[in-house]
C-alpha cells in the first residue's frame, strides 16, 4: 500500500506544469474583435509579443474556458486601455489555432 501511495505521488507531481507568462508591457489596442465566437484584440506590429511562441501575428485570442463573467471584465478592460490611449500587459496561457491565447490582462500607468 505505502509503495502504491508513493508511486501515485510521484507520477502527479511528474506531469506536464502548466504554465503561463506575461507579455512585455508594450502591447497597443489597434481593433477590438468581439464576437461569438471570436474574442480577441489586435496590436500593431511592432508591440506584437509572443511569449509562448504560437506564431507571427497581431492578434490575441480570449481563453474559450473562461466564463461569461471573466469575459466581460476583460472586454471591459480592452475597452478602457483602447479608449484611453494605454498599453496593456497580456497573460498569455498557450496558444489557439497559432494564436497567442490569453486570460488576464493589466493596464499600465
Amino acid at each position: 500500500m505505502r509503495r502504491t501511495l508513493t508511486t501515485i505521488i510521484f507520477m502527479t507531481f511528474s506531469l506536464p506544469v502548466f504554465s503561463a507568462t506575461w507579455t512585455n508591457g508594450t502591447q497597443d489596442i489597434q481593433h477590438i474583435m468581439w464576437a461569438p465566437p471570436g474574442y480577441g484584440f489586435y496590436v500593431t506590429g511592432s508591440t506584437y509579443h509572443d511569449p509562448e511562441s504560437c506564431g507571427p501575428g497581431k492578434l490575441y485570442l480570449v481563453n474559450p474556458a473562461l466564463s461569461d463573467k471573466e469575459i466581460d471584465r476583460l472586454y471591459s478592460m480592452l475597452l478602457t486601455a483602447f479608449t484611453t490611449g494605454k498599453k496593456i500587459h497580456v497573460w498569455v496561457d498557450g496558444c489557439k489555432q497559432g494564436k497567442p491565447k490569453f486570460s488576464g490582462l493589466q493596464i499600465n500607468k
